[in-house]
């Protein structure tokens, strides 16, 4: 996982969560550490003052001078100096047309939140609703954490009934290009009815995450 999946993950639950979520055998990046030189020319995101340009190449006392277009003068330069700690460097983060086609995220599409997409053959996102599929671009969505593969000592594809009952509440699959399925008290929610684990079987599919996350 790269730095920006660990602040995606801290913004939702908070950084006093993030241990107890690693003990749960979650697979999150350590917290990332800000550059203090060499910033001078930098471009980095900002939260309140948006896109903005580091004018000095080092760091003082934890702080550096920005300069960014202040919308409240007619787009004036303004200069403020603010914590490395408030800027977002381009480095940081994974963009959504960085993901290979078969991966699967957590992601905010629309006015979708903390929703299961895949990525697909075409470089679309695929996202599993009641009855219906739904695709977005990637200049829709906004990653939130990669759903790890199953780990090396669990099956990583499923075919069989038996092996699709097998799977604990909480798991995802997906076969080649095609949309996911979510597990949840025996039934398999996809982009219509829920099926069950032999209308499931027949097809290989692969385990995109085993229970919810354990």
């Amino acid at each position: 996982m790269t730095a920006h999946d660990y602040a995606k993950i801290a913004s939702i639950v908070g950084e006093d969560k993030i241990d107890a979520l690693r003990e749960a055998g979650v697979e999150i990046a350590e917290k990332p550490t800000k550059p203090t030189m060499g910033l001078l020319g930098r471009w980095a995101k900002h939260e309140e003052y948006g896109d903005v340009l580091a004018i000095k190449d080092k760091a003082v006392n934890g702080s550096v001078g920005i300069s960014y277009l202040d919308a409240n003068f007619d787009g004036d330069v303004a200069f403020r100096t603010v914590p490395v700690s408030e800027l977002s460097f381009p480095e940081e983060t994974t963009r959504p047309e960085d993901v290979p086609a078969g991966e699967a995220w957590l992601v905010n599409a629309g006015a979708h939140k903390n929703v299961t997409a895949l990525k697909d053959s075409d470089g679309d996102w695929v996202m599993s609703l009641p009855n219906f599929l739904k695709w977005f671009q990637d200049s829709d969505v906004t990653l939130i954490a990669p759903l790890a593969p199953a780990r090396p000592t669990k099956p990583e594809t499923v075919g069989t009934e038996e092996e699709y009952m097998a799977l604990p509440a909480g798991s995802i699959v997906a076969g080649k290009d095609d949309h996911p399925f979510t597990k949840s008290t025996g039934v398999w929610t996809g982009p219509a009815a829920g099926r069950s684990s032999s209308e499931m079987a027949g097809k290989t599919r692969r385990i995109l995450r085993w229970g919810w996350g354990e």
